[in-house]
């Protein structure tokens, strides 16, 4: 070892400082002509040194895996990448260390002192135990969000949304030990997957779900190489089509909007569009979650009222939905005054029978309805429900329709008083789904616009559309699926995939003093 080894060793092994290296170099030839060989003195002592300790313990930094500069300070020869990041981050490390160490937690906010302390502050200051949960929180949170993005969930942030799609995918093929094959290169996963495929020589982009699933499946992952076969219309479409021309209107098939959107069936005198929604090709793994918001959102700003029908609804309630329709149009066979008719409360058995035979849902569990009588014959009802999670004795305003192909002017508004007369609420709520209207019937009510809420998620089992409800994960691992698992992943592996709805609005009534 010569003697400029030595004094490198012992600066990396902490057992001299560089600066009295520096001085034993100045004076020590030999070291000197190791150090600089053939080259000129154009640079310092220490620079040379420096550089040459770092050629010595060349080392990858295990943050952003770039290779580690020397750096000496009082505390002692260390080494960094320079990132102040990845400075951060070996901070944290060692902080968390010495937590798990002393206090067996993770994170400060763990122990026990600081919980007490910071629940007693934000008691006195905030009147909650967490800030976030607490009205000034909130409020801060919505005015931040609308300031920044125009929204008032986190969620609905376009960088949050892409950070989430690109984490899962990442997750997906780490830690579930997907293998994509050796002709498909994945160019991006920012916000879909976008691959090159060297079959067809063709870049594609494909949401991460069909990513995920094709992959998993051994499926050719290309959509060049293995289209969706998209067709221009169902049998369903056409005789929705069918049955709109019969009624005497002119429509129009696929129908463009703005942004080159199309639109199934249009009736362009009325201004009033109709999607047919599949259930196999507008699932999770074609459509993404805010696909059908978005569209009846686009329509709308273009003037034109779009309603949505779901596969398995013109499937299974033909009937229904046919009225419905009707009834969007103007054009249903009966009409009736809502104030020539008699008001009697239902018992569940008249309640059931009346919801299955003429609400797009069915019946759902009350605790009151009120209905409409004409000639001995139930033509309206409302059916209302305790919220236990709610505040202030709320109740929820759960079913209103009226009978199929008949519109009964001034129902709502008739049964909504009665219901008023006979019950003490303070407040009343009730949501209105998007695929059917905006929720005008709520405005003739008096109800007030709360907001709209995020689009809710069905699973497709044999061609019906089922409640997320019987799908829990407690459920599922009852059933003997993997625990370690989250919902979402054990239904894609049994193939059973979510479609997603327009979301709801939700309208509140507030009962005058």
């Amino acid at each position: 070892m010569t003697r400029l080894d030595e004094i490198i060793k012992n600066i990396v092994e902490g057992k001299l400082d560089y600066r009295i290296a520096s001085i034993k170099l100045n004076n020590d030839e030999l070291s000197l002509k190791e150090l600089y060989g053939n080259e000129e003195k154009d640079c310092s002592i220490t620079e040379k040194l420096y550089a040459r300790i770092n050629e010595v313990t060349k080392e990858k930094c295990p943050f952003c895996e770039k290779f580690r500069k020397f750096r000496s300070s009082s505390a002692g020869y260390s080494q960094t990448c320079g990132s102040k990041s990845c400075t951060h981050r070996a901070q944290q490390n060692s902080i968390r260390q010495n937590l798990i160490e002393k206090h067996g937690v993770h994170h400060i906010s763990q122990l026990e002192s600081v919980k007490e302390k910071r629940t007693l502050t934000n008691l006195e200051r905030f009147g909650s135990s967490n800030y976030f949960s607490s009205e000034k929180g909130k409020n801060h949170i919505k005015r931040r969000l609308k300031e920044k993005y125009g929204v008032e969930n986190v969620m609905q942030v376009s960088s949050i949304q892409k950070k989430i799609r690109k984490s899962q995918t990442k997750r997906w093929l780490n830690e579930w030990n997907l293998e994509t094959p050796d002709d498909i290169k994945v160019l991006s996963n920012e916000k879909n997957i976008v691959i090159f495929c060297d079959k067809c020589k063709k870049e594609s982009e494909m949401l991460p779900t069909l990513f995920y699933t094709r992959v998993k499946n051994e499926k050719e992952i290309c959509i060049n190489c293995n289209p969706k076969y998209y067709t221009s219309g169902s049998e369903a479409q056409q005789e929705i089509s069918i049955f709109i021309e019969n009624l005497g209107l002119a429509v129009k098939t696929n129908y463009r909007i703005l942004n080159g959107k199309e639109i199934d069936i249009y009736v362009e005198d009325l201004e009033i569009g109709f999607e047919f929604n599949g259930l196999y090709w507008h699932n999770e793994l074609y459509k993404e979650r805010n696909y059908h918001l978005e569209k009846t959102k686009l329509a709308f700003s273009g003037g034109i009222k779009l309603y949505h029908i779901w596969e398995d609804a013109w499937t299974h309630k033909k009937d229904i939905v046919k009225s419905r329709i009707k009834s969007t149009l103007g054009m249903s066979d009966i009409k009736l005054d809502a104030r020539k008719c008699s008001i009697k409360t239902l018992n569940s058995s008249e309640k059931r029978i009346f919801f299955n035979e003429n609400h797009i849902q069915g019946d759902c569990p009350s605790s009151f309805c009120m209905g409409l009588i004409m000639n001995g014959e139930i033509v309206s009802a409302m059916s209302f429900g305790k919220r236990n999670i709610f505040k202030n004795e709320e109740i929820e305003l759960i079913r209103f329709c009226n009978k199929i192909n008949c519109n009964v002017r001034g129902s709502s508004s008739r049964l909504f008083s009665a219901f008023l007369r006979e019950h003490n609420f303070s407040e009343i709520i009730s949501y209105s789904d998007n695929s059917w209207g905006t929720g005008e019937v709520y405005k003739k009510m008096n109800f007030n616009f709360v907001k709209t809420t995020p689009p809710n998620y069905w699973y497709v089992q044999q061609g019906i559309r089922k409640h997320r409800f019987s799908f829990r994960k407690s459920i599922l691992v009852d059933q003997g699926y993997d625990d370690a698992l989250t919902e979402h992943q054990i239904m894609l592996e049994r193939g059973i995939f979510r479609i997603y709805d327009c979301g709801s609005n939700l309208w509140r009534y507030k009962v005058e003093p």
